[in-house]
């Protein structure tokens, strides 16, 4: 049985071994990527998952990193040989910034991806599938400029163009040692969504949320990742919590963490008032079910993803937490 977890620096490595262009990579330029990746995640300016099995085998991955106006810009125009290898570390988006993309403007991300082709068919065909759902789970709601990624093959291209996007660098376009494996580079920005509405295709529906009217502090919009999110308890947060390196203070210690997890979502409902008025309190027994139901009819609440930079950290963590996809 597959599964969908956050990724952790511990699975870079295979997961750069598993990327689309990774037969298209020198030695060094492999060495560069998985340093440029674990920098992401660890910062906090990229987002990741893996499918696993029970044994914690990889078979796909996901990861997107938000990057600046100028790179998108540049990266569209480019004639290197593969486009995303250009991205730079001044061209990442991260912390306050991020906060900033998201609340105004919007973000604009790129992808890398990947997965095995060895193995039985099914588990890849179910993998593909997580691989998928698990990316909608970490980026519907985000508050999305614009989307950037390299494919490969002509049924991926094929794909990606039916959804909307529109091709910015054809196969042809590449140089010719690299044609056989027929990169393009392809991509979608808001202002095209609102050009011509296609609600259908999954791309065009990451384009729906606005910037959140809601704005939470950094420890109050963590809690509300690892209950939306991964689907946390409170109980189970504070014990998450309590083994990450910036709770263990003498502060947090005893009951006092599940007594701040508590107190932190008393100012999240009062937040809510302040913006939504009351008519979120649906009246059930408890407003954290209330405040749920919320964030699913306005996910751009828990967005952007910080659970990603602390799970990147903590294999443990992650590994007991799988996100909350399954397969079709």
């Amino acid at each position: 049985m597959l599964k969908v977890r956050l990724t952790t620096l511990e699975d870079v490595e295979r997961c750069v071994a598993l990327s689309r262009d990774a037969c298209l990579l020198t030695d060094s330029l492999m060495r560069q990527r998985v340093n440029q990746w674990c920098e992401w995640l660890r910062r906090g300016g990229a987002t990741s998952a893996v499918v696993v099995d029970e044994d914690d085998t990889l078979y796909a991955f996901g990861l997107t990193v938000a990057v600046s106006d100028n790179f998108v810009a540049s990266v569209r125009t480019s004639n290197t040989s593969l486009a995303l290898n250009s991205v730079h570390y001044a061209s990442v988006v991260w912390g306050p910034d991020l906060v900033k993309a998201h609340r105004g403007e919007g973000i604009n991300l790129i992808g890398f991806y990947g997965w095995r082709e060895d193995g039985e068919p099914s588990l890849l065909d179910q993998a593909r599938w997580l691989l998928l759902r698990s990316f909608l789970h970490l980026h519907r709601g985000l508050h999305l400029k614009s989307f950037t990624k390299e494919v490969f093959g002509e049924e991926e291209l094929s794909g990606y163009v039916d959804m909307g996007c529109q091709v910015y660098r054809a196969p042809n376009e590449y140089p010719l040692r690299l044609r056989g494996w027929k990169p393009a580079l392809v991509g979608l920005d808001r202002a095209q969504v609102k050009q011509r509405p296609r609600w259908a295709t999954l791309l065009f529906q990451l384009f729906e949320r606005e910037a959140p009217r809601l704005h939470l502090r950094s420890d109050r919009l963590l809690l509300v990742q690892l209950a939306y999110h991964l689907r946390l308890s409170n109980e189970q947060i504070a014990d998450w919590l309590s083994r990450m390196d910036r709770f263990r203070g003498n502060h947090y210690r005893g009951g006092a963490l599940h007594h701040a997890v508590r107190r932190r979502w008393s100012r999240i409902y009062a937040a809510c008032d302040r913006v939504y008025g009351t008519r979120w309190r649906r009246g059930n027994h408890s407003h954290w079910y209330d405040f749920l139901e919320l964030v699913e009819h306005y996910p751009e609440i828990a967005f952007p993803l910080q659970i990603g930079r602390l799970a990147s950290c903590s294999p443990e963590l992650a590994r007991q937490c799988p996100l909350p996809v399954e397969p079709g």
